[in-house]
């Protein structure tokens, strides 16, 4: 514990350095190498990497797969995929930094490609959420992220008619019924095709905006 906070003092000097002076390389390579202990000296790296967007401090760490991954963080946080392009026999980082570049500026042509179907459909849902582009949504693979994409969404412009865009109609309930209930809006209930599903919805939104009224509901298709 005191090692951790012996480099957050001194990683909080060397930012300040950076910030007040011109930035040389070897004189913050230099503290950064009087730090003992692999793993705390790589983290000191990767930390003035990112916070001061240089990619020649991950040239400083010797274990390659660190310095990948010290590239895959630094092109998240500068959203330049020609950083990720210096990562070189590393599928993995390769593919998380493309996945950071398009979640940081919010273009989602990175997402596109990333080998793994589960990290692409993630990245499409993020990017569409970020961007609040419920059309963006149709575009994931697995059901399961989709749903989550627009109601996401919808909850976010608070507009319960984006619901009527997922793509199973039991799937456009349960969105009714979350937004619902996320909105304390009772109306938005009527919207829910499945009786039982619909008087669950009122029964939620009842308690939540009356909470001295106990529903006693069992819990259905959250």
């Amino acid at each position: 514990m005191k090692a951790k906070i012996l480099i957050l003092v001194m990683l909080s000097v060397l930012i300040v350095s950076i910030a007040a002076c011109s930035r040389t390389g070897k004189v913050y390579e230099n503290q950064c190498s009087a730090i003992n202990g692999t793993e705390e000296k790589e983290e000191c790296y990767i930390q003035l990497a990112k916070e001061s967007s240089d990619e020649s401090f991950c040239n400083y760490i010797s274990n390659k797969r660190t310095v990948n991954f010290c590239y895959s963080e630094l092109g998240g946080v500068k959203g330049d995929l020609n950083v990720c392009e210096k990562i070189k026999d590393d599928s993995f980082w390769w593919n998380v930094c493309y996945k950071n570049v398009a979640e940081k500026t919010l273009d989602v042509h990175p997402c596109y490609q990333l080998e793994a179907l589960s990290d692409k459909d993630d990245c499409i849902k993020n990017v569409a959420i970020g961007l609040n582009d419920y059309i963006m949504c149709d575009d994931i693979s697995f059901s399961g992220d989709e749903p989550n994409c627009i109601l996401n969404i919808s909850i976010n412009l608070k507009n319960s008619t984006i619901c009527e865009f997922q793509r199973e109609k039991t799937n456009k309930d349960i969105c009714y019924k979350k937004f619902a209930v996320a909105a304390d809006d009772i109306d938005v209930c009527s919207n829910i095709k499945l009786k039982d599903l619909r008087q669950s919805c009122i029964n939620k939104v009842s308690a939540a905006i009356n909470p001295a009224q106990d529903s006693n509901e069992p819990e259905i298709l959250n």
